[in-house]
């Protein structure tokens, strides 16, 4: 079995293992190694999209919606809360059209330092959020085990020998089984279970699986999915990702590497539908109209 390693600096393009302690800044600017976050998207978009994306050598978009901060909060709230003072600073409440607000805001970002200001209002939610992930018995249960949050795995690919990496949110029970905490409007089963399809999880929890398996970690064989709610009651559901949503995952999967492979070996980039294979794509109704059928009666009737 693999051993972790401390990290202590950059990684080498070639670099393989399991990883601690890497920071999320230095795991995201990586560009040697693959991430799932890279296949999602060429799964859910095109080759010529993923080039200009991620190989045109423009700066990459940081996504600082409402929802994306909330769940960073979250994550470290519920996974790494001796590390939450060091990555995010709350704003507290103030209104800011306010002299003594404007004071408060303004000698708030001075102390930042780096940290990510976020919200009263957020800070609130995803202290709600932690508390209710870490007081549902069934999530509890997953972290026990050695758990181990954050570790960062590094391999290469054995179908395409591309380099790929994963950070995941945590392996526990003495390295057997992953475990993924997702914020969601919904973690209701019908209303997640599509979610899930929707935004590649299944892809994302394969290509996680791989990557311990690839890396050592060959007793590793399930993904725990702990949803919970951004709203009241924050209610938590945990979901063990089935066979089939493996399978679903690994098709995602070996579909993106395949023409990730193409793009980067053969210059191979096409848009939506590749013209070497099909020159002219036929153009249908879409599959959720309704086509009017032929009522028209024989004449003389």
């Amino acid at each position: 079995m693999t051993e972790y390693t401390p990290y202590s600096g950059e990684l080498g393009s070639d670099f393989v293992g399991a990883v601690l302690d890497m920071p999320n800044k230095e795991y995201h600017a990586m560009r040697s190694h693959y991430s799932s976050t890279n296949l999602k998207y060429m799964n859910s978009s095109s080759p010529l999209h993923f080039k200009e994306k991620f190989l045109s050598g423009a700066p990459l978009e940081e996504l600082t919606s409402d929802a994306v901060v909330l769940g960073s909060a979250s994550h470290s709230l519920v996974l790494t809360p001796d590390l939450f003072a060091h990555e995010f600073l709350p704003m507290p409440l103030c209104d800011g059209r306010t002299k003594e607000g404007k004071k408060i805001k303004s000698d708030t970002l001075s102390l930042a330092e780096g940290r990510k200001v976020i919200s009263d209002s957020i800070y609130s939610k995803a202290c709600h959020i932690s508390e209710s992930v870490l007081s549902d018995a069934a999530s509890r249960k997953l972290f026990d085990g050695d758990f181990i949050p954050e570790a960062a795995f590094f391999w290469k690919c054995p179908f395409s020998g591309l380099m790929m990496r994963s950070k995941l949110d945590g392996i526990a029970g003495n390295g057997e089984y992953i475990i993924e905490l997702k914020t969601t409007r919904s973690a209701e089963p019908s209303k997640f279970e599509r979610d899930a399809y929707n935004m590649g999880y299944d892809l994302s929890a394969f290509h996680y699986l791989e990557g311990v398996r690839q890396s050592g970690f060959e007793n590793c064989k399930d993904v725990y999915i702990i949803a919970v709610e951004t709203e009241a009651p924050y209610a938590v559901q945990c979901y063990k990702a089935s066979e089939r949503f493996l399978a679903s995952g690994n098709e995602k999967w070996l579909d993106a590497v395949n023409k990730l492979e193409q793009g980067l070996n053969q210059s191979i980039w096409p848009g939506y539908v590749n013209s070497e294979i099909e020159e002219y794509p036929e153009l249908n109704p879409p599959r959720w109209a309704k086509l009017s059928e032929d009522n028209s009666v024989e004449d003389g009737e």
